[in-house]
């Protein structure tokens, strides 16, 4: 797998809020200025936080740049829904990974989100549900792929729900 690639699936959103164990499942709305491209739920396996170093291609590096990342990386059990929305939504995936800086930009990603991950030992198996956003704003127009939900499951509790319960 290329570096871009695994580069292009960390997550992140600054408007999406936490989703309960304990809500009804899944399917979410597009936020306002936002195409749905795929829909993603997966039982994986948490495989631990990775430190990822600043490269050193600025001026401001290392230590003024913001370049260095936490990346939380999941590899895939099984996928229990995907939905392919849009013609350039991502496949499905072997193995997610998500940026852990909810300030990170322009990445965001909830900071529930990051609180249940950074609960989470290797090897624990999760109930994770995704979504690759297609923005448009004034920025311009860029990827998102925002963790809606994680959900710790136990070893003898592998339940399937649905994404259009």
């Amino acid at each position: 797998m290329s570096f871009g690639l695994i580069f292009s699936l960390l997550l992140c959103a600054s408007s999406l809020s936490y989703v309960h164990a304990d809500a009804p499942a899944l399917s979410a709305p597009a936020p306002s200025k936002a195409e749905i491209l795929s829909e993603h739920l997966v039982e994986a396996t948490f495989s631990g936080i990775i430190d990822r170093p600043c490269m050193f291609r600025t001026a401001l590096c290392p230590d003024r740049c913001g370049h260095a990342k936490k990346i939380a990386s999941f590899q895939t059990i099984k996928y229990l829904e995907y939905k392919l929305v849009g013609k350039y939504g991502d496949e499905k995936q072997e193995v997610f990974m998500l940026d852990m800086d909810p300030a990170h930009k322009p990445q965001f990603q909830s900071a529930e989100i990051i609180a249940e991950i950074s609960k989470l030992k290797p090897g624990d198996k999760v109930r994770l549900h995704w979504v690759h956003y297609y923005m448009h704003d004034d920025k311009g127009s860029y990827p998102e792929r925002p963790v809606l939900s994680i959900i710790p499951i136990e070893e003898s509790k592998s339940s399937e729900p649905s994404l259009t319960k």
